[in-house]
């Protein structure tokens, strides 16, 4: 497994809207601790850039972007 690939936790998104998916992972995210990586899974062709702007705005770290997958650092 490339360094790229690893992940604490995944949290499956589905197909669930990015408006619905940003809410979700804000309250999932805040359970977890400083430096967590967690791979987000969603069908949502627009996730991974709302993801990224999400990102920014939380202060987390895009790790990579493969979708249907989503790699963040808390």
């Amino acid at each position: 497994m490339d360094k790229r690939d690893a992940y604490d936790v995944l949290y499956d998104g589905g197909e669930t809207g990015c408006g619905e998916l940003l809410l979700d992972l804000k309250i999932f995210f805040s359970g977890l601790k400083d430096g967590t990586v967690v791979r987000v899974k969603t069908y949502d062709g627009g996730a991974p850039n709302d993801l990224q702007a999400w990102c920014r705005m939380r202060k987390h770290t895009v790790l990579a972007v493969a979708p249907p997958y989503v790699t963040i650092r808390k």
